[in-house]
């Protein structure tokens, strides 16, 4: 092996020492993770418990979920996350309850496709094309507002 070789890893990681997305999955993935941290605080002093929750996001989104846990929108507003979570609820149910097993209640692929009823290889196909979508769909309002500001 040359020098060179080993300098390269195999493959590279995120923080949680997955393979790390690159192309429009990668940015949708750090969409995603963005959007999670967000819902997390927004719904953070709602009290209920995190199946609960996770349900409600799935069904009627973050502000969905926040309004019928009583809150108000008091909370800090984010654009860029809002775009995410509207980007989020447009997408087929399935997708969705996948993206927010994965995003908002991080755990190994195993227990979470257990959890909604599918195969790990079915779970990670479903992730994959639901990434591919939210990439798909950021790229199309970046595209949007940059022809707007031309």
């Amino acid at each position: 092996m040359t020098t060179a070789q080993a300098e390269i890893p195999p493959f590279r990681t995120d923080g949680r020492n997955h393979p790390k997305l690159e192309g429009v999955a990668g940015e949708a993935d750090v969409a995603l993770e963005a959007w999670a941290r967000w819902a997390k605080q927004v719904l953070g002093n709602l009290g209920w418990p995190p199946w609960t929750l996770i349900a409600k996001v799935i069904e009627f989104g973050v502000y969905g979920a926040a309004a019928r846990g009583g809150m108000s929108s008091q909370h800090d507003s984010d654009q860029f996350c809002e775009c995410v979570e509207k980007i989020v609820m447009q997408l087929h149910e399935e997708d969705r309850e996948v993206i927010v097993m994965q995003y908002l209640r991080w755990q190994p692929i195993e227990v979470s496709s257990k959890l909604c009823g599918m195969s790990p290889g079915r779970f990670r196909s479903v992730l994959h094309r639901a990434r591919r979508e939210v990439g798909h769909r950021l790229e199309g309002i970046k595209i949007a507002l940059q022809q707007n500001y031309l």
